[in-house]
């Protein structure tokens, strides 16, 4: 079962980074078709982000009195109709509109699906969480390069994305028979006793904002590159958008290499060092894209940053996972990650809106200044408000 279970949350994992790595490369082909500025699109990018931060808080409930199995397979139905809905974007509007469900469908399975993976975890015995966000960066590998072929075959995207988004939604319906049977945290209906454990609960509300704001910045980080690569080596550098496509692949790649071999790492040297020194390393990376190369070298930096960000944002998530009461792990990890896709899905868009005063590749300090702020901020979670599990032994 435990091994159904692992396939099954890979291939979550895995479907919600092609759809989110699709819609990323045909960015700059939706940008010309409403007609938008960099600084327009860059608002209503930030919609997406409000979708989803709205679908998380409803998803966080579900998982702690229903459970994180069954909130993730209804919550896949809505991410692949959140694709579907790309092929009616014709104005800034309707633009707008699909950022903002593609918002509300991916979250309304990042959260389950991260809270079913620490259930899976405990399940395995050791470490294996980093295995499953690097099955997110397979498939943003996948959905990039798919991308990229339906930009050089010139498929359009009123038949390409309804096809894809109808079969993620069905695979994933079916998926869902083989992961773990729902363990709601949340088992009295003692409403006395429920306002006591949130009382309680408030405690961590510090925890809470910290590590959702470290989170927050390891995702911008992973946003700039979701919607800004294929923008940054058109603009700046002038690649062909089809050839421009491979600044995501590049990075989903060095991603994915990365994040399946960082939980030998942390059964070994904790959690702690994978945010700290993957942060500053994504920072320097992104300071180096401030001095553009040739569209090789760019690509290739593309895929170090990658490789730099790949434990960090997990890792938090691990965290917010296990921090405060037991009965309240749902809510407080969907805090946590609401407030990180908020910043993934709206926080890039700061980019788009500094290019009014200085070129994009400048707008990267953005991002160079938020890697930085996760390294300080490592140092001040405090340990003891986070229960450490069976499957860990050090943070």
């Amino acid at each position: 079962m435990v091994t159904k279970a692992r396939i099954a949350v890979s291939a979550y994992f895995a479907i919600q980074g092609s759809a989110l790595g699709l819609v990323a490369v045909h960015i700059p082909s939706l940008e010309q078709k409403t007609g938008v500025s960099l600084a327009t699109l860059g608002l209503l990018l930030m919609l997406a982000g409000v979708g989803g931060f709205v679908a998380m808080q409803i998803m966080g409930w579900f998982i702690d009195h229903i459970g994180s199995g069954s909130a993730t397979r209804y919550g896949s139905l809505v991410a692949g109709m959140a694709i579907v809905f790309f092929a009616f974007v014709s104005d800034p509007w309707t633009l707008g509109a699909a950022f903002f469900f593609l918002g509300v469908g991916l979250s309304a399975v990042d959260v389950p699906v991260n809270s079913h993976s620490l259930q899976v975890e405990d399940a395995h015995g050791k470490p294996i969480f980093n295995q499953f966000h690097a099955f997110w960066s397979i498939g943003g590998f996948i959905g990039s390069v798919m991308g990229s072929g339906f930009l050089l075959f010139r498929v359009p995207i009123e038949i390409g994305f309804p096809i894809y988004g109808v079969l993620i939604a069905l695979v994933s319906w079916f998926l869902g028979v083989w992961l773990l049977p729902d363990k709601p945290n949340v088992t009295n209906r003692d409403k006395a006793q429920g306002k006591q454990e949130s009382k309680q609960n408030r405690t961590v509300l510090g925890m809470v904002i910290l590590l959702g704001a470290m989170a927050a910045s390891g995702a911008i980080m992973e946003g700039i590159a979701n919607d800004w690569s294929a923008i940054y080596l058109t603009n700046i550098l002038g690649a062909s958008p089809a050839v421009a496509a491979w600044g995501l692949a590049a990075f989903s790649l060095g991603m994915t290499i990365a994040r399946l071999s960082i939980d030998v790492l942390v059964a070994r040297v904790g959690r702690m060092p994978i945010i700290r020194y993957g942060s500053l390393f994504s920072a320097l990376v992104l300071g180096l894209m401030m001095f553009p190369q040739t569209v090789t070298i760019s690509i290739l930096l593309w895929a170090a940053l990658g490789i730099s960000l790949a434990g960090v944002v997990p890792q938090i998530f691990a965290l917010a996972g296990r921090l405060g009461k037991p009965t309240h792990h749902g809510r407080n990890m969907s805090r946590v990650v609401g407030i990180a896709y908020l910043a993934a899905l709206a926080g890039p868009s700061v980019i788009g809106l500094l290019t009014v005063f200085m070129p994009l590749n400048t707008a990267f300090i953005y991002g160079v200044l938020l890697g930085f702020w996760v390294l300080a901020g490592s140092f001040l979670i405090n340990r003891s408000s986070i229960k450490i599990s069976s499957a860990e032994s050090r943070l």
